[in-house]
């Protein structure tokens, strides 16, 4: 089978801070090439861009001065962010007496502040007042540029960092845009465009090539311009209404709208590469996050516009008669009975309250919707005399859609996923060892073809790639410093 070659790129800082501030890049960077730290104030850049291009770069901070060019909130916030996944441990110096900027650095992640003026690092160190954050690289999205996020997404690719704003990143990506079927960007509507990769210019380098253009909002409307993360694509598409109590405003959950409008490319990716073998013709290929979320949940607007009906975080609970129970033990399970009535006979002879078979409050789908409160909160009594794991023993016996309600270390253990054998090791030879989550689809019952190979480093591959499109590495560090 012919190996389809994907290429994804992400607008980056990397080695990209010698356009705003030469002199400070390149004499931190001849430091580090030394084997030097960069300590007591050799950074002192009030340009937080500075402290993200270095961190992307794989600069490791020690001491990042700010006692002469004190930073406002905003960017310490950025400068903080870049700086917290570094493998040494950063000390961020700010003015004398400054406890809100140093109560709000540590809010932020920061390893530690550095309060006093002081001249040696012994007193440095006895200064420093650590934040009550986990060590680095065990946050979520912590981990300098390997953190589990980035893990979590990752595997089987190869990465190179390149600054498309030089001679040697365009050269770079045209060679590569030319070798390539696919091409997939999550820049925002007309950043590619500026960045000299039109898509006049990606036709001309190859007719061939598929271009997946991923958005926020779309390239078109008020918001196109606006910067999108999970959490707002969430909000705006309606998602996070059928989650949260509007009382109590929280917002919970996992990644939800990223993975989504991933999924929609892919499958907008995987058509136009069907359409391409058919007849010639590549598409370019375009989606945003607010469309993917909402096509991701068609039924609350189908309640909406067919209904009359406005949905909440239960609407859709209540009419599929699912419920969530808390046992003796304190553990948590799940049962749906939806539209079958021998699902919810065989529930209230199994929980011990047979005579509800012939309640009349109960005896129809549409009184059991009705009075969905009422049902709970006698259920719930029940479940509460018994532990989950006797529970489960009860409803394994009976023909009712159920569950635990596992949190994550307990889906690992569980057996149906041990079974599936649903994650497999991936070994880097730097990183070591990492868990993933196998692909969730097989082929003729298998999926032993799935490569298993770890997540890169930031820019690991550089070297290996610049060769194989003809450009020497030695040209490639001229390029980039």
């Amino acid at each position: 089978m012919q190996r389809l070659l994907v290429l994804s790129i992400a607008l980056a800082a990397t080695l990209a801070a010698q356009n705003k501030s030469p002199r400070i890049f390149n004499t931190v960077k001849t430091k580090l090439a030394q084997g030097k730290q960069v300590i007591g104030g050799t950074v002192s850049s009030s340009d937080p861009d500075i402290y993200c291009a270095m961190a992307n770069a794989g600069f490791d901070f020690t001491w990042i001065e700010m006692q002469h060019s004190p930073l406002s909130y905003s960017e310490v916030a950025k400068m903080v962010y870049a700086c917290r996944g570094a493998s040494a441990m950063p000390f961020v110096r700010v003015p004398d007496d400054s406890e809100g900027d140093i109560q709000k650095a540590t809010d932020l992640g920061a390893a530690g502040i550095i309060v006093p003026m002081v001249e040696t690092m012994e007193k440095i160190r006895n200064a420093v007042k650590f934040a009550k954050y986990p060590p680095l690289g065990k946050r979520s999205q912590g981990g300098g540029n390997y953190g589990a996020q980035y893990c979590s997404y990752n595997r089987n690719k190869r990465s190179i960092a390149i600054s498309l704003r030089t001679d040697l990143g365009r050269q770079a990506m045209e060679k590569l845009v030319q070798r390539s079927d696919v091409l997939l960007d999550n820049f925002r509507a007309g950043v590619l465009d500026r960045l000299g990769f039109a898509g006049e210019k990606l036709r001309a380098l190859n007719p061939s090539l598929i271009h997946c253009s991923i958005t926020g909002f779309g390239t078109e409307g008020p918001y196109s311009a606006r910067p999108c993360f999970d959490s707002i694509a969430q909000g705006l598409s309606g998602m996070y209404s059928q989650f949260l109590d509007p009382e109590n405003p929280r917002l919970t959950g996992t990644t939800i709208a990223d993975n989504v409008t991933g999924q929609y490319a892919a499958y907008g990716i995987l058509s136009a590469l069907f359409e391409r073998a058919r007849t010639g013709v590549a598409r370019r290929v375009e989606v945003n996050m607010i469309e993917a979320t909402m096509a991701f949940m068609p039924e609350p607007f189908g309640y909406l516009t067919q209904n009359g009906e406005h949905s909440d975080a239960f609407l859709r609970i209540r009419n599929s008669l699912a419920f969530a129970f808390r046992c003796r033990d304190g553990k948590l399970v799940v049962t749906h009975m939806s539209s079958r009535q021998k699902f919810y006979e065989q529930f209230v002879e199994t929980i011990g309250r047979a005579e509800l078979v012939d309640d009349a409050r109960f005896s129809t789908l549409e009184g059991r919707v009705a009075n969905y409160e009422v049902l709970w909160n006698i259920a719930r009594e029940a479940f509460a005399t018994k532990d989950r794991a006797e529970w489960l023993r009860l409803f394994e016996g009976a023909d009712i859609p159920f569950s635990s309600i596992n949190d994550i270390e307990d889906v690992m253990l569980d057996p149906q996923v041990k079974a599936l054998d649903s994650f497999n090791t991936l070994r880097h030879p730097v990183k070591g060892e990492l868990t993933a989550i196998r692909r969730p689809v097989r082929l003729d019952g298998r999926r032993d073809d799935q490569p298993a190979v770890a997540p890169p480093m930031l820019g690991e591959h550089t070297d290996e790639i610049l060769r194989e499109l003809g450009l020497a590495p030695e040209t490639a560090a001229k390029g980039q410093s």
